[in-house]
C-alpha cells in the first residue's frame, strides 16, 4: 500500500489519491483485543469534519496507546503523510 500513491504518480502525475484513514484503522483494530481498544479515542477519529482534525485525533490515540499499538498508528500516518 505504500508504493500506491508513488506507481500512480509515476504513471499519471495530475492524479490526485485520497487515501481513506478510516479503512486503515478499522483494519488495524482487528488486531487490538477489545478491552484494550479505546472507543473514545477512535470516536474522536471517525467524527472528525476535517483531515487535520482527524489527524490529531489519530495521533492523540497514539500517543495513549501501548508502545505495540502506537506503532500500528505511526504507521498508517506514514501512510496517509508521506515524507
Amino acid at each position: 500500500m505504500k508504493g500506491f500513491p508513488y506507481a500512480i504518480n509515476t504513471a499519471f502525475p495530475d492524479t490526485q489519491i485520497q487515501l481513506c484513514i478510516a479503512p486503515m484503522v478499522r483494519n488495524s483494530m482487528k488486531y487490538v483485543p477489545w478491552r484494550l481498544q479505546g472507543a473514545a479515542g477512535l470516536k474522536a477519529i471517525y467524527q472528525s469534519t476535517t483531515e487535520g482534525e482527524a489527524l490529531l485525533a489519530l495521533e492523540t490515540f497514539c500517543d495513549k496507546s501501548d508502545a505495540k499499538f502506537r506503532n500500528q498508528g505511526k504507521l498508517v500516518i506514514e501512510i496517509i503523510q508521506p515524507a
